[in-house]
């Protein structure tokens, strides 16, 4: 998988050895932070650097920009959301649909819930560091998933068209799950009940 590749927004050079590794780590954990706290426009690199614990020469030798930065933690969040999702949708892959569909909507929901602030802040600069076509990246792999599930359980779909019955429930639970997340994170408890049943009535008879 491509990661983001425009050179504004493209690390410098990957780190190889630990030590190179863990700076790296510590400089996207701070940028976590402080995007968290005073969001995109309050976001600097010499603040990022300080919280880190780093020398700015540091974070420029990995990171040309602040947007590099961002871009960076969008890569990062779409590789952990497409892993959390594998994993629960395979755990879950023994169950009736309705509770499939519940685990993964709840684990979805849960994670963004970790750190709203900074999911709102990652979805709001998607457009300035690159971040749509990654993300449309990371629901395409998704949906492709979701489709080969349906298609092996054809004769319980309202929808007759695996792939297309795939597209709009992921697109569903992907943005209704963020609307949660950023609009009412309150009403985890239902939201995660709601929008199982959103999407399992949008697909099955």
């Amino acid at each position: 998988m491509n990661r983001l590749s425009t050179p504004a927004v493209r690390p410098r050079k990957r780190p190889s050895q630990l030590r190179s590794r863990e700076t790296v780590s510590a400089i996207v954990e701070a940028t976590a932070h402080i995007l968290s706290e005073v969001g995109y426009d309050g976001l600097t690199t010499n603040a990022v650097a300080t919280r880190a614990g780093v020398s700015i020469g540091s974070l420029y030798q990995y990171f040309p920009s602040k947007d590099a930065l961002v871009a960076d933690l969008v890569d990062r969040h779409c590789e952990r959301m497409n892993a959390l999702f594998g994993a629960v949708f395979m755990r879950a892959l023994t169950l009736p649909p309705r509770d499939l569909a519940r685990a993964v909507v709840e684990a979805i929901l849960m994670s963004k819930l970790e750190n709203p602030a900074l999911s709102r802040v990652l979805r709001e600069q998607l457009p300035r560091v690159g971040g749509l076509q990654r993300l449309e990246e990371s629901l395409r792999q998704v949906t492709q998933v979701v489709a080969t599930y349906l298609a092996s359980h054809r004769d319980l779909l309202r929808v007759k068209d695996p792939e297309r019955a795939a597209f709009y429930a992921v697109t569903m639970g992907e943005s209704l799950t963020m609307a949660v997340t950023t609009q009412r994170p309150e009403e985890a408890d239902a939201a995660i009940d709601e929008i199982t049943d959103a999407v399992v009535r949008y697909l099955f008879k």
